[in-house]
């Protein structure tokens, strides 16, 4: 039905414009008769002034515009720096090709000036900028809904912000950062009213002296607000109720001036919508970077998630969110400029499932069917502060200080079925992470030949899990003596980390220069944990087991020099880079005191081939050390699941990788094409691998190096085309992976392939209706030595976007979701449908909006996962059938 959908649409869109318009093409070019990029090609009504049509040259100074048969049009075509080029002419009935339009300089700088005010489009060297009103027609409600719109422009369902394929890094307002750059914090509250133009800046950095010498090639937005948005408050108010006692508010408060910019981000609701999740909290860095990341060698710190599962509509039972965020800004002069954010926010969240797992093993039935009534409470805080001082041009002195801190508890309600024993186990785990990083930054160019620069900062890191493990089943009764039916393990984990790095850059010349480095990390962790017996008297007693008991302390060093050298070739870019690096390892636990002191090289590769201005080629490759840190290498038993334990292994060696990527972008303004992939490789030799042993129903879980070849190849590839009605997208993706690890002392090889592919139809009929029909397929096979197990899922999708009135809006979206898993043959099929009604009259403040979520009322749907020792197909129960009736308010 989808295929035919689709087929329908596409016939009638390329019918409406060939029945309606012609095409009208051409090159713009200058004097020399070269082509001139970026310029602005407008079609407007001579009586009305009013812009009908409009395109911007690309790089061959091409143009296309589509335009209203029979109909006397008046052509403008401009540039800075050039007169603009202003010819009346009637189209016909047939295509017009091949217009070949010549700009002269111009004489005069204010036409200039004028010219800029009324292009779409411009090209200021590296700086790439829309006008936003060319592009929006008042719908749009946010930043996100702005940049849509924008060509080349791709924001997704997260927030994060591609610029033709590319993710972008930073998000400024005014030239400051919004929550420290935060894309997805812009897109999805900065109002739609408020923009003017989007800046895109490419090879950003936010120090000057480095402009052009690092390989980042970083990209960042500058938003420009309306000259009727500065020096006022603006903002928005909205207020929603529903029966079941359901609730929303959120509001947008900005203020912008030239020496000081608050922004001020609140939210409330029960309806699922969620403004900062813990996902958010976790990725949240506050801008610090890792120094000498391209080094090649670092430990990788475990993450301080509990592994709750991800809240979202389609997870999750019940959610009810909070946040409160403020953003600042002071430029108390030309040389001092301070930054500050607050960012807090509490969840409570309610889930159901029931899974299928299946235990990768042989030797017994290892079905299992366990339903889960879970419910976490997650309450966080990030704060962050900048100083930036620059005395003169060429100094750049920054001082930042980031901290955050969580408090996070879960209550876990389990009924385990498997053939030969029912298990009813109930689990509470809470923690308190806490995070404090400091980072001091100097920069200073004393001439145009030399720069230098020293980084230093400093890393405080600690979190506490404690688990409350229960169940009417003795708990692990292999490895436990006593009849144990509550546990209680408390563990306490601390990292302090430090890292400096000196760089001096020799510029010889425009197209080649050289840089030394010299730094030294250092980090230090410490590990304890205990365990207590908790009788059915109410008293508990400390385990005399001594492999539950962990006392740890572990130790890494790394003093580390190298060199880069950068050369431009034309369109081709080299910069290999070499690192010596000399480590200390030092592990001292109850029975171990291990120390290694490991030398090794490591090199790495940057190339860019810019094949023109709108179509590139990125090459890297890396060798790198990894490193365990302590809690792979603590020697002692946890509690990870009601059935599993994990024990360290001290014994570890690092694991060394290879790691090459392949980036390709293609732009064409022309042709309205859009086009980007990546490939990535990585080789894994002595990777960390995981071992699982079985007693009954419980298992082991560790880590070795393993001593086969672990491999992860990824690839992807996007395009959309846009034609004079439509945009047509697509893409495909494909990972696949290879590892080894021991189950019961064997080897077992794993294989997984997971491949998604997408299609898009995107159109608007009569100016007034927005449809976008979609189809998504994914495949996921996992194949090891004892499992062979696949799964298909396939989701069409339709959004339509209607404005009834210039005051009354409907918009709908109706997914449809189809799951198999082929070796269970279980399926399963599920419907979403959302709709909303708004009300808004152009000039008006007042907005009315009527929203029905989950209309079906679906009550489940169906997920799958595997790694190396289950694989599982997952129901999750998600929010029933509602409705909220809201008020907004624009400040």
């Amino acid at each position: 039905m989808l295929r035919y959908t689709l087929l329908i649409l596409l016939s009638f869109c390329a019918f409406k414009v060939k029945a309606q318009n012609i095409v009208l093409t051409g090159r713009v070019i200058d004097s020399l008769r070269s082509p001139i990029a970026y310029a602005n090609v407008l079609a407007t009504n001579p009586e009305t002034n009013a812009v009908t049509s409009f395109a911007v040259s690309d790089a061959e100074g091409r143009f296309k515009l589509s335009l209203a048969r029979n109909t006397r049009y008046l052509l403008k075509v401009s540039f800075i720096g050039y007169a603009t080029f202003e010819e009346e002419l009637t189209t016909q009935n047939a295509d017009r090709e091949n217009l070949l339009i010549e700009l002269s300089q111009s004489t005069s700088y204010l036409d200039a000036v004028e010219v800029v005010e009324e292009m779409p489009v411009t090209m200021s060297g590296d700086t790439l900028i829309y006008k936003a009103d060319a592009f929006t027609n008042g719908r749009e409600r946010k930043l996100g809904d702005v940049l849509e719109k924008l060509p080349g422009i791709e924001v997704d369902d997260n927030g994060d912000v591609k610029v033709q394929g590319k993710k972008v890094n930073k998000v400024l307002v005014d030239g400051k950062q919004f929550f420290d750059g935060d894309t997805k914090m812009a897109t999805k509250n900065l109002p739609a009213n408020a923009v003017d133009r989007v800046q895109v800046l490419k090879d950003y950095n936010e120090v000057s002296p480095m402009n052009g010498l690092s390989n980042d090639d970083n990209l960042a937005l500058n938003i420009q607000l309306k000259d009727g948005k500065k020096n006022l408050v603006f903002g928005d108010v909205s207020l929603g109720v529903g029966p079941e006692a359901r609730y929303a508010g959120h509001g947008n408060v900005f203020y912008y001036s030239p020496k000081v910019n608050v922004n001020f981000i609140g939210d409330a609701n029960n309806i699922g919508e969620q403004p900062f999740t813990m996902q958010d909290y976790f990725r949240f860095s506050g801008g610090l970077g890792e120094i000498a990341s391209h080094s090649g060698a670092d430990v990788n710190i475990s993450s301080s998630d509990l592994g709750f599962p991800m809240a979202n509509k389609e997870s999750a039972r019940d959610l009810e969110t909070k946040l409160g965020a403020l953003n600042f800004n002071y430029n108390p002069s030309k040389k001092w400029r301070h930054s500050a954010f607050f960012i807090g926010s509490e969840s409570k969240n309610t889930f159901g499932s029931l899974s299928q797992r299946r235990y990768l093993r042989e030797d017994i039935t290892s079905e299992e069917l366990l339903q889960t009534d879970l419910s976490t409470t997650n309450q966080s805080g990030l704060l962050k502060y900048s100083a930036t001082y620059t005395p003169r041009e060429e100094t750049y002195i920054k001082y930042s200080l980031f901290g955050k801190g969580a408090a996070q508890t879960s209550d876990n309600n389990q009924l385990s079925q498997f053939p030969e024993q029912t298990s009813a186990i109930q689990e509470r785990e809470k923690q308190n992470p806490l995070s404090i990083d400091q980072q001091i930054e100097w920069y200073h160019t004393p001439n145009e030949k030399n720069v230098f620069s020293m980084e230093a900062k400093y890393s405080y890191q600690s979190k506490d899990p404690f688990l409350r493990l229960s169940g009417d089943q003795p708990l692990f009764p292999t490895f436990l003596d006593a009849d144990v039916r509550a546990l209680r393990q408390s563990r306490n984990i601390s990292s302090q980390k430090a890292v400096s790095a000196f760089n001096y850059y020799r510029v010889l010349n425009k197209t080649n220069h050289i840089n030394l480095s010299l730094g030294y990390r250092y980090l230090r962790q410490n590990y304890t944990s205990d365990i207590y017996h908790e009788q059915e008297s109410g008293a508990s007693t400390q385990l005399d087991s001594g492999v539950f008991l962990i006392d740890a302390d572990y130790h890494f060093s790394d003093l580390f020099g190298g060199v880069s050298y950068k050369m431009k070739w034309g369109p081709l870019v080299l910069s290999p880079s070499l690192y010596l690096h000399q480590y200390q390892v030092k592990n001292v636990q109850q029975t171990v005191d291990i120390t290694n002191r490991p030398v090794m090289v490591l090199p790495s590769m940057y190339a860019k081939w810019s094949i023109r201005s709108t179509q590139s080629l990125t090459f890297r490759y890396g060798m790198n050390a990894e490193f365990a840190d302590i809690e792979k290498q603590m020697n002692g038993l946890i509690i990870s699941d009601y059935n599993a334990l994990y024990q360290g292994n001290p014994f570890l060696k690092y694991g060394l990788y290879h790691s090459l990527s392949m980036y390709y972008n293609y732009f064409n303004l022309f042709g309205g094409m859009n086009m980007f992939g990546n490939v990535s490789y990585n080789h894994k030799a002595d990777d960390f691998a995981s071992t699982s042993n079985f007693s009954d129903l419980q298992r082991i879980n560790g880590v070795y190096n393993a001593h086969l070849i672990n491999e992860n190849f990824s690839g992807m590839l996007q395009a959309d085309k846009r034609f004079n009605q439509f945009k047509i997208s697509g893409s495909a993706e494909v990972t696949a992976n290879t590892s080894n690890n021991e189950v019961e002392g064997d080897l077992v090889k794993n294989n997984s392939i997971s491949q998604t592919y997408k299609a898009s139809l995107a159109t608007t009929f009569f100016k007034k209706l927005d449809v976008k029909v979609g189809y998504s397929h994914q495949f996921n096979n996992y194949k090891s030595t004892v499992a062979n197990n696949s799964f298909t899922t396939y989701n069409p999708f339709v959004r339509l976007d209607l404005d009834v009135t210039k005051s009354l809006n409907l918009n709908t979206e109706y997914r449809y979701n189809a799951y198999k898993n082929t070796d269970t043959q279980t399926t399963s099929k599920f419907m979403l449908w959302d709709a909303s009604i708004r009300i808004h009259k152009p000039s008006s403040a007042w907005e009315f909006n009527l929203v029905g979520y989950n209309l079906l009322n679906t009550l489940g749907v169906q997920r799958n996962s595997f790694n190396a020792n289950l694989i599982s197909t997952f129901e999750y129960y998600i929010q029933q059938r509602y409705v909220v009736f809201s008020v907004k308010y624009d400040l």
